[in-house]
Order: C-alpha cells, then structure tokens, then sequence
C-alpha cells in the first residue's frame, strides 16, 4: 500500500602508490606524479593496479550521494522522506565510500602483511563483480523509493515485486563477491609469489622505507631515522 503522504510513479542503472584516507578522488596523469592534498599519485595506471581500481573508480558510484542533496528540498523531502530512496542513498554513501575504500586498503597493505602478493587479475574480477551487483542492488531501490516504497516494513505491495527482485538478485551476487574476496586473501596467503620490499612505486611512508615484508610483530622497538 505504502505511506500515504508519498505520490505514485510507475513501479516497473602494481606501478602505483596512493595514499587513501577517508574518501579519495584519483586522477591519472600517465606522465607525471601529481599532489592532491595527502595524496601522492605518481605515474597513476588507473587500470593497472586493483589498490588504484578500488580506491579511484569507487567515485563512479560514491558520487552518488549527491542524490542525497534533493533531499533538502522540503517538498521533495515530504514525497520522498522514509521511503526506499533514502535507503539507495544511504548506502551508497556508505558501501561505495567506505567498503570500497577498505578494499583498496586490503589490496595495498596485504603484501606488507603476509609477505606475499595476490593475483592481480582475480583482484580486478573481485571489484567488477561488487561494482556491477553493488549497483544491481541499490540502484534500483531509488526507483521503489520514488514510486512510494515505504522504508522499514516487513512487506510490501505487489507493484514493488519486480524492482525488488532485482535488488534481492544484486544483493545476493554482491555477497558471493565477497566469497571469492576471500578466497583471493587464502589463495595469496597460501600461494602467493613473494612480495618485493617495495611492491609499489613511490611508496614512501615508514611501514614501506622503514620495515622488513612482512612487517614484524613490533614494528619499532626505537623511533625510525627520518633524516634520510
């Protein structure tokens, strides 16, 4: 039935170092080091290293909270306020920017970690598959939440069956992704080549100019020199 207060619509889209903080924008420049901010890029190949993959080209879908801003428009708010927008919204702030962003940190301090590296190639098939069901899954709840789905409820109405199945079928690829995440973690712990010293070029922050791969267990028993 949904919320009274909202209108209907018919309910039927490893050459590389980059520093990530919290929610980073990358750019590729194939012929000079950039700054931007924290961010050291240099000689970025946006398609070469999956560290870079996942923490530039989760822009592509992270910039999605710029849906959010419609929000604050009152008479759109009222329509939209606690249906299932809110929800595409929501997590698309929240699982573009900050899961993405965690895998690109797994990706890039692994081969500090255990010493060894991971297959590139399954790296990148892991973040196409989360990409394309992550959007599968809330993409479409922008459209349930335009047509009056209500948030928060055990049921719904038959008009939202279609959209929702959609959303169930991208929710259920987008956890069988993480599976194989996994599985490229155990493949690379058990098997994986041995790590370089320095795996990325222009890593220069202390766990990679200052520290043995992998890291020991205490990582400075003294200060590090920073002189040099």
């Amino acid at each position: 039935m949904g919320s009274p207060h909202v209108h209907r619509w018919n309910a039927c889209g490893g050459s590389t170092v980059l520093h990530v903080c919290n929610y980073a924008y990358c750019y590729s420049d194939r012929r000079e080091g950039i700054q931007l901010g924290c961010y050291d890029v240099e000689g970025l190949d946006v398609l070469r290293d999956t560290d870079v993959v996942c923490s530039g080209l989760f822009i592509l879908v992270y910039d999605r909270w710029f849906y959010g801003l419609v929000l604050a428009v009152t008479p759109i708010d009222i329509q939209l306020h606690d249906t299932y927008y809110v929800v595409a919204h929501f997590h698309y702030v929240m699982v573009a920017g900050a899961l993405f962003a965690a895998f690109a940190g797994v990706y890039y301090w692994l081969p500090k970690w255990i010493g060894k590296m991971y297959d590139e190639r399954l790296g990148k098939i892991h973040f196409w598959l989360s990409l394309i069901f992550f959007n599968i899954t809330f993409f479409v709840q922008h459209f349930l939440g335009l047509a009056g789905m209500p948030r928060r409820i055990p049921d719904y109405a038959l008009q939202f069956a279609d959209w929702n199945m959609v959303s169930s079928i991208g929710a259920f690829g987008f956890g069988l992704s993480q599976v194989f995440f996994l599985y490229i973690l155990l493949k690379a712990i058990r098997s994986g080549e041995k790590a370089p010293e320095q795996p990325w070029d222009g890593a220069t922050t202390l766990e990679w100019t200052h520290l043995p791969t992998p890291a020991p267990y205490h990582s400075f028993e003294t200060p590090p020199d920073l002189r040099n």
